[in-house]
């Protein structure tokens, strides 16, 4: 067999460990250069992430504007829409968890929580990484602070409907096992994350800082350990089943069949112009016989 003279060798060799050092120093200075970067709310966001809500705390509740009420027409496409009102903590009614997986990666899912109240209104809370114009969500790109955090608060309809209907992934909706008491300081606090959010920006990041893991850490905040370390944090596809297992999701179905229930797809895609989608998506939760 021929070899290579050992000049070349030495050459080669010599070529190799120079590229070896130029891109270590390329990815320390890039490194260097995140690690410097500082997050802001002032970007040119997507239509989406454009506009944080504001919060103004009461003795008994809180005044909310730009809550996102957009009215989707395709995945693409919406109509841009903002509304404000008022909640006070002793109308939460109960919460929901969602969680939607994402289609064709395994173990990804987004979730959320989303609140009723006495009067029948339902209130979403949201933590999202926050993206530019022309920016996709990358799991990878969400571990090296290349996206803000924010909290998006918005109605069911817009949601719900983007989610269910318009991207055509799974989207489950469990009613959360809690006094309202439990519910209403649950609620409180969210609305604090999310002003603190506006006043203190935040890098989203993938493992440590992202939809789940943010949601855990208010539930423990107020019963500490009720949410154990999990991969569910990190891979929340089947944070349904762990809540399940935790006695947290309100049912006494075994899972398949609790999933199988609260699956709101068609429901949200027959009634996804109703002004009464919240309350017509739960009809479709029968009687639930063991």
């Amino acid at each position: 067999m021929m070899t290579a003279p050992p000049g070349k060798r030495r050459r080669i060799v010599g070529l190799m460990r120079w590229l070896c050092v130029f891109s270590a120093i390329v990815l320390l200075a890039w490194l260097a250069f995140r690690l410097a970067v500082q997050p802001s709310n002032d970007r040119n966001w997507i239509a989406e992430h454009a506009v944080l809500p504001e919060i103004t705390f009461t003795e008994n509740g809180a005044h909310i504007r730009h809550i996102r009420s957009f009215r989707h027409h395709s995945r693409e496409k919406a109509t841009p829409g903002y509304s404000e009102d008022f909640f006070a903590f002793d109308d939460v009614a109960g919460v929901d968890f969602v969680v939607e997986p994402f289609s064709g990666f395994k173990g990804a899912a987004h979730t959320f929580v989303t609140f009723g109240f006495a009067d029948g209104r339902h209130l979403s809370f949201s933590v999202e990484a926050r993206r530019e114009i022309g920016e996709h969500y990358s799991v990878w790109r969400g571990a090296l602070r290349q996206y803000e955090l924010m909290m998006v608060i918005a109605d069911e309809q817009d949601i719900l409907s983007l989610r269910a209907v318009h991207r055509g992934n799974d989207v489950f909706l469990y009613p959360i096992r809690a006094d309202r008491a439990q519910v209403a300081a649950l609620f409180e606090r969210m609305l604090r994350r999310t002003d603190q959010l506006a006043r203190e920006p935040e890098f989203y990041h993938t493992v440590v800082s992202n939809c789940t893991s943010n949601i855990i850490r208010e539930v423990n905040a107020l019963v500490p350990g009720r949410i154990p370390l999990h991969v569910t944090w990190l891979l929340p596809e089947n944070a349904d089943r762990f809540a399940h297992e935790l006695g947290l999701i309100d049912t006494e179905l075994p899972f398949p069949e609790a999933r199988a229930r609260h699956r709101i797809n068609a429901a949200a895609a027959l009634h996804v112009d109703d002004a009464d989608f919240s309350a017509r998506i739960r009809t479709y939760r029968a009687a639930e016989k063991p």
